[in-house]
């Protein structure tokens, strides 16, 4: 069986995983455990929020509410009250955020805003939550969306 030469480490793949296949497994089964450990740990520093729950959380306390999608996006629509910081922009203007307030974060879809509460997790907010599904869902719900400059 031919060597494959890995020139990072000086060292072949294929007889490690062909000689030592159960050690192999080990670590391969190893390193997908930290990833999904490290995956949940910042999954649980948010939560997902449905738009219903998201207009309740609004109507009930004095949460905070940032858009986090692309300034042509928002042209065609926002939700009354949010702050409007794209995601590309988040780590230059993070601190414009109240870390007190609970904070619902939306963008498109969902998954800019994931990003943007797993940032946050990391600067020390704590009570974050994205909006699943994001305006669109909130649209599908039947829930306002207004112009920017009435926001």
């Amino acid at each position: 069986m031919p060597w494959i030469e890995n020139p990072r480490v000086g060292s072949s793949i294929l007889p490690l995983a062909t000689n030592h296949f159960c050690m192999f497994l080990r670590h391969a089964s190893c390193l997908i455990i930290a990833v999904s450990n490290q995956t949940q740990l910042t999954m649980s520093r948010f939560q997902q929020i449905s738009a219903s729950d998201l207009n309740s959380l609004l109507n009930a306390s004095k949460a905070q509410l940032l858009d986090v999608r692309n300034d042509d996006e928002v042209a065609r629509g926002i939700i009354h009250g949010a702050l409007h910081i794209p995601l590309h922009l988040l780590p230059m203007r993070w601190n414009e955020l109240d870390d007190e307030t609970p904070l619902a974060i939306y963008c498109h879809s969902g998954v800019r805003s994931m990003h943007a509460c797993e940032y946050l997790a990391q600067q020390g907010y704590t009570q974050l939550f994205n909006l699943q599904g994001g305006i669109l869902a909130w649209a599908n719900a039947g829930l306002p969306i207004v112009s920017k400059g009435s926001a």
